[in-house]
């Protein structure tokens, strides 16, 4: 597909550089949008979003306000020859006064079935919370948070070995494979709008380090989707011996254990055996702060783990 439709793209991370790469194959937008460049890492190095970086290769202007809802950005905007507006992941919200620039014509690409998971972190909260299920929505932008007309969305199975990396890659791979059959329905006016019911609307919050902490007092089932969710970030973590440990992939059986909550049940090869509300928290990979990665066989041999210590 070659459209002529003339697109202004925003986002700013992976996510949206994902989507970026599929779009400029099929319709090379006239401007993308990003959040400024910022300091990040313990260096605090400016690091170019993914987006921008991705725009600059194909020589596609950048335009990254400080305030994208400022008198000068919607002027700089409102310049531009465009048809389409489609954002995805951006990071911020858009005034009434950005989306009356062009009415009907901002859409956003949201990564999960909407109602559920508005918000900034759908992909992790889907595997948190256990879901079998999730996917892409194609949405009309309102001034209110992802809550606008769905025009599109397909569903996809959320997988046991599914961490929120490889979902999310999976959901890049989704939202491309729609954009030819939304440009094609925003051009021709075929595109049909369903509202959102209201009371099956759910958040998913951004997420902090401190949400990965692990609590042996809840079932295994819920830990093991916890590690999965927030694997590569934040990461989940315990302490041993008062130094803390992150914990980087596991499984577990639905068996119960008698031992208090925490209690090191089996210490092995197999995996750091742990025992919980509701069955057995089983330790794959770890880390010990300011040591690199190891899966468990090599962490034991020299940070050995009794049976019958505590973790948390």
């Amino acid at each position: 597909m070659n459209s002529k439709c003339k697109i202004i793209f925003m986002g700013t991370p992976d996510f949206a550089a994902g989507v970026l790469k599929t779009l400029i194959d099929i319709s090379k937008p006239v401007l993308v949008i990003t959040q400024p460049d910022k300091p990040a890492g313990r260096g605090k190095k400016i690091k170019v979003s993914e987006a921008k970086s991705l725009a600059l290769q194909n020589n596609i202007e950048v335009f990254s306000p400080d305030n994208i809802n400022s008198d000068e950005s919607l002027e700089y905007i409102s310049k531009k020859e465009f048809d389409l507006i489609l954002v995805a992941a951006y990071g911020k919200i858009l005034s009434q006064r950005f989306l009356d620039m062009k009415k009907d014509s901002v859409f956003n690409i949201h990564a999960s079935l909407l109602p559920r998971y508005r918000g900034p972190a759908p992909i992790n909260w889907a595997i948190i919370n256990g879901d079998e299920l999730t996917g892409i929505t194609f949405q009309k932008v309102v001034y209110r948070l992802d809550a606008g007309d769905i025009v599109l969305r397909r569903e996809i199975p959320i997988l046991k070995e599914d961490n929120a990396e490889s979902l999310h890659d999976r959901l890049v791979e989704l939202a491309c494979s729609m954009l030819p059959e939304f440009i094609e329905g925003f051009t021709q006016g075929t595109l049909k709008y369903e509202k959102q019911d209201e009371s099956l609307a759910t958040y998913a919050p951004l997420l902090k380090k401190e949400d990965g902490r692990l609590d042996f007092s809840k079932p295994a089932k819920e830990l093991f989707n916890l590690v999965r969710g927030l694997n590569p970030w934040p990461s989940t973590f315990t302490y041993y011996k008062g130094a803390l440990i992150k914990v980087l992939a596991a499984d577990y059986y639905q068996e119960h254990n008698p031992s208090v909550p925490g209690t090191v049940i089996e210490s092995s090869e197999r995996g750091i055996f742990v025992s919980t509300k509701e069955g057995v928290f089983i330790i794959k990979r770890l880390q010990k702060e300011g040591k690199n990665p190891l899966n468990v066989k090599e962490f034991l041999t020299g940070n050995p783990v009794l049976p019958g210590e505590r973790l948390g």
